[in-house]
């Protein structure tokens, strides 16, 4: 038997307050998390064809420098090194990696993320639904219909902007309601306020991974046949298809997996 649930949700504002931020958490209440003191992030040797050289991959070391910085007994980022013809997906008797990668083809990004061209990144986490522990977390982004740059551009996407965001997501992070949050769930062409985190995207990671919080063994539990998982993707798009609005389309797709058959 198997369960599928989408929700849609167009949101037009949210003030900011305190303890804006927001975490994913299971159907039970249980939050999100790694339970491993080191998470490798590979990336997709074809990288995008908007930035010559490696120049997006030192952006996106960058931003997991970022959440690396923050005070708190979260797992730290690494890069994996590149992975030719990456895939994205969890496979939890195969070798699983965790996979940035940029989608140039449309045919590609409508066939998995159909009615989201506008979506500008995509990122996908796979979870033990009792316990909470991810065991994986990918990171598709909308290279055939966005353009991206490294340097602050006003006619493009800042690779670190959008990076140091969707890596919110794969820590464990939900979209917050402080508009001044890298976590917040819009920005513009040329904005690069998300580079940096504000004292709300902290707070959040520091909820998730508090200092007091002991990781478990760094194996984890291993998803067996009779062991069920979740998974949840995340649509950000940030400014719209490629004008500089700030409305936002959220796609939240939340699939149960029995037996470890995964439902798209």
């Amino acid at each position: 038997m198997m369960y599928r649930l989408t929700i849609v949700a167009v949101v037009v504002f949210m003030a900011g307050n305190a303890l804006a931020y927001k975490v994913y958490r299971t159907d039970k209440g249980t939050p999100l998390r790694w339970y491993k003191s080191e998470v490798k992030m590979f990336y997709d040797y074809n990288g995008t064809k908007d930035i010559p050289g490696n120049a997006e991959w030192q952006a996106v070391n960058k931003s997991m420098d970022t959440w690396n910085a923050v005070d708190c007994n979260q797992p730290r980022l690494e890069p994996g090194g590149l992975k030719q013809d990456g895939k994205t997906g969890y496979w939890p008797h195969k070798d699983n990696y965790n996979l940035i990668r940029w989608v140039n083809h449309k045919d590609e990004w409508t066939q998995k993320y159909v009615g989201n061209e506008d979506v500008i990144a995509f990122t996908t986490v796979s979870y033990d639904l009792d316990t909470g522990e991810i065991y994986d977390a990918d990171m598709d982004i909308n290279d055939w219909n966005f353009d991206f740059g490294v340097d602050g551009s006003r006619s493009k996407y800042d690779v670190q902007n959008t990076v140091t965001h969707e890596l919110g997501h794969v820590l464990g992070m939900d979209h917050s309601k402080d508009p001044d949050a890298t976590m917040y769930y819009s920005a513009n062409k040329g904005d690069i306020n998300k580079r940096t985190l504000s004292r709300d995207d902290k707070d959040g990671l520091c909820y998730l991974y508090s200092k007091d919080w002991a990781h478990p063994d760094e194996g984890g539990t291993d998803v067996g046949e009779d062991i069920g998982s979740g998974s949840t993707g995340h649509g950000c798009t940030q400014g719209g298809g490629g004008n500089a609005g700030s409305w936002l389309l959220i796609l939240l797709v939340m699939s149960v997996l029995l037996r470890t058959r995964k439902v798209q």
